[in-house]
């Protein structure tokens, strides 16, 4: 009778034991959740039609047809009693390529320059993203590596752009102007039932990392590259196959000025030519590709400030055993 009682007092002590660090590590996490504010400065370079790598490979690498092009942006994160901060963010800035840059090692290559399209266009993004920090579980007693955390990034977005083409003016002054409105691929033209208009405002899916370092307890920064696949194919306002040049005079009117500038950035190899159509760029021939949607990746650095009061981190550290580990 004596060890049967003797047992269950164990019993009851190991499940008292059990729900006292339970509700410990919950006090824990409640109070590790927090806000934070902060802001990010970088570049963004585009992956499309237009310029490219030559062995086309997707991913986060760099196109360097497309020279990268300066963004910033402000986010308000949250992070919740776990591993996982959940940004929404704003961000402005640019994107540009160029057919022109590609050195032509490849037929294909020298196919695109003699193409030899180009656009620029604004970028204003809107997004949501969960940033997954899968080593705030590891304990270390080098304080130096504690304050690194790597992480994961996944999210999505809602972006507006409107693609740009230099326009070389004959009689007055050059400039950039909107491709939308050209019409380049007969985008709503009578004779082009299969070639629609396209939005001027998309979603895209983002993925990418990065590595925070935290500079105090109010302070981070962090290093990060995301990539954000598009659901557009004309970012670039290149997507599908030249037509005929007829149709820019039937649609804007014949020696109209919106009809010139359509036949200079619709195909530029007839443009230099005097008019007249350069074989491989006929009408009816590819002008883009379809078959792939486009996308544009940054890389930035990130400022961050937590908001509210923070615990005394001395307080922390005089916790026993694995709950020291806990570090929300």
């Amino acid at each position: 009778m004596y060890l049967e009682s003797a047992s269950m007092e164990i019993m009851e002590g190991k499940k008292f034991i059990a729900i006292g660090m339970l509700l410990l590590i919950v006090t824990q996490k409640l109070e590790a959740q927090h806000f934070e504010v902060g802001g990010s400065f970088g570049t963004l370079q585009y992956e499309g039609d237009i310029g490219g790598r030559a062995n086309s490979f997707p991913g986060i690498l760099q196109n360097k047809t497309s020279p990268a092009s300066p963004f910033r942006s402000l986010y308000l994160g949250y992070t919740p009693p776990s591993f996982i901060q959940i940004r929404i963010s704003v961000l402005t800035g640019s994107i540009q390529a160029a057919d022109s840059l590609l050195k032509q090692s490849t037929q294909k290559e020298s196919i695109k320059k003699t193409r030899n399209l180009h656009f620029r266009s604004p970028i204003r993004e809107a997004s949501l993203l969960f940033a997954i920090h899968p080593f705030d579980f590891i304990c270390t007693e080098l304080i130096w590596i504690s304050k690194f955390s790597p992480y994961l990034l996944l999210g999505g977005g809602f972006f507006e752009f409107n693609p740009m083409g230099w326009y070389q003016n004959p009689s007055g002054p050059d400039g950039w102007v909107a491709l939308k409105p050209l019409r380049t691929e007969g985008q709503g033209m009578s004779a082009y039932p299969d070639s629609r208009e396209y939005a001027l405002r998309a979603l895209n899916f983002q993925a990418g990392a990065g590595i925070r370092y935290q500079l105090s307890s109010k302070v981070a920064i962090a290093l990060e590259i995301l990539n954000r696949r598009t659901n557009t194919d004309y970012l670039d306002d290149v997507s599908r196959r030249y037509i005929d040049n007829n149709a820019f005079d039937a649609y804007f009117g014949s020696a109209t000025k919106q009809a010139e500038i359509a036949k200079q950035l619709a195909n530029n190899p007839a443009f230099k030519n005097a008019g007249n159509y350069v074989n491989g760029f006929l009408p009816g021939s590819l002008r883009g590709s379809p078959a792939s949607k486009d996308y544009y990746y940054g890389t930035s650095l990130r400022i961050g400030y937590r908001l509210g009061p923070v615990k005394d981190e001395s307080m922390q550290r005089s916790r026993q055993g694995i709950l020291d580990c806990f570090r929300f």
